[in-house]
């Protein structure tokens, strides 16, 4: 009992707080962190003390010279501003750190980023310090963070959060979030046609979205062309979203196909777009569109190998038919002589998209393999050597 009154006795919040505020007007960022850590340790602080104290954590946190601190220390900002929407929901806290909110949600990308790599650390750490008390931008990049680390759950609290953000603090930022929800939330639907009515009912939203910040155009301000530019972009997004999901659909190609023109009449050097517009064209029968715009994909990055790979797909699946067809002649049928030129062709062509895809991916397995069976069919010594020996 001696022990633990001598312990009550050392801790003084109240002191920790004001020495903190002290580091952190000096610039020692850790000395700032230790006496603030200290300080809401425990839950001694009054409210306005706890509100000051996480204010200043957040502040010292977006300062910090140090990016690699600034990640670890994220899921305390995270948390900092979850428990300032508790503690003071209708306050005027926001505004306080406005500056500092696009800076966490910038790290918040970062640590987005880092889940990609294979490395969801700091991502599964940020998820769970939400509730519907939490600023709407930073709701978002958590559900971001729970969407990239597949946390299913996670991604439904936080959807749930979002939308009872938006009717419980009814301010401008709620203009463009239902959007923003929904799209983020397609890839946790596994039913392909229930993504397509959730893209359905976003884009409705969308545009619902639109009629509101035209009708608030003057008290926006500034921030009205910001927000009509955020609006486009996640238009584009679900777009995107859409022609996936209809990409694992089977015979969806002349639905995708002028989705996909519509992106490339404001982005013609999307690479990948160009990939997958050829790739459409290509099974819906238009050899040479598809061809030719497999080209120009190939031409805006000749680092990336898709593009004359799936050339080379194209044209040994062509050959197929043909090869089936000629080993079902009788040896001297007049038509095999006819079969065997066009087979040769269909599969010379494909060996010369399968070495472009090959100087762009050298030692790629399944080109490799690819490669050494065209390259057996036609006879090449030269072909078969070089992915051979590399």
């Amino acid at each position: 009992m001696w022990s633990l009154l001598v312990l009550t006795a050392l801790a003084n919040p109240k002191k920790d707080l004001a020495a903190a505020l002290k580091a952190r007007d000096a610039k020692d960022a850790e000395t700032a962190l230790q006496l603030l850590d200290s300080a809401l340790k425990g839950g001694a602080l009054k409210p306005k003390q706890e509100i000051e104290a996480r204010m200043a954590r957040i502040e010292v946190i977006t300062l910090h010279p140090d990016p690699a601190v600034q990640l670890d220390l994220l899921p305390a900002a995270h948390e900092d501003l979850a428990r300032l929407g508790v503690l003071d929901p209708d306050g005027l806290w926001p505004y306080k750190i406005r500056e500092e909110i696009p800076q966490i949600i910038d790290l918040t990308r970062k640590a987005i980023e880092t889940a990609k790599s294979g490395e969801p650390k700091v991502c599964a750490l940020v998820v769970p310090h939400h509730d519907k008390h939490s600023p709407l931008e930073v709701l978002v990049v958590a559900m971001e963070c729970a969407v990239e680390i597949e946390d299913v759950s996670a991604a439904k609290a936080l959807t749930r959060d979002l939308l009872a953000a938006s009717e419980v603090q009814g301010n401008l930022d709620a203009l463009n979030l239902a959007p923003v929800v929904a799209s983020a939330y397609l890839t946790l639907d596994e039913d392909p046609k229930a993504k397509l009515a959730r893209i359905d009912a976003a884009a409705a939203e969308a545009d619902a979205v639109e009629k509101r910040i035209e009708a608030k155009k003057d008290e926006l301000a500034d921030s009205y062309g910001q927000r009509v530019a955020d609006l486009e972009t996640l238009r584009n997004r679900m777009l995107t979203t859409r022609i996936n999901v209809l990409a694992s659909i089977e015979g969806t190609e002349a639905e995708q196909k002028p989705l996909l023109e519509q992106i490339l009449l404001t982005d013609p050097g999307n690479y990948s777009v160009q990939v997958m517009l050829g790739q459409v064209l290509l099974t819906l029968g238009d050899e040479e569109a598809g061809l030719a715009r497999l080209d120009r994909a190939w031409a805006l990055d000749p680092k990336q190998s898709s593009a004359p790979y799936a050339q080379g797909v194209y044209w040994v699946n062509k050959s197929i038919p043909v090869q089936q067809e000629l080993e079902a002649l009788p040896k001297k049928d007049p038509k095999a002589k006819e079969l065997k030129a066009e087979l040769d062709l269909s599969f010379g062509n494909a060996r010369d998209a399968l070495l472009k895809a090959w100087s762009a991916k050298p030692g790629d397995a399944d080109l490799a393999q690819a490669l050494d069976q065209v390259c057996t069919v036609l006879a090449d010594k030269a072909c078969l050597k070089k992915v051979q020996t590399q």
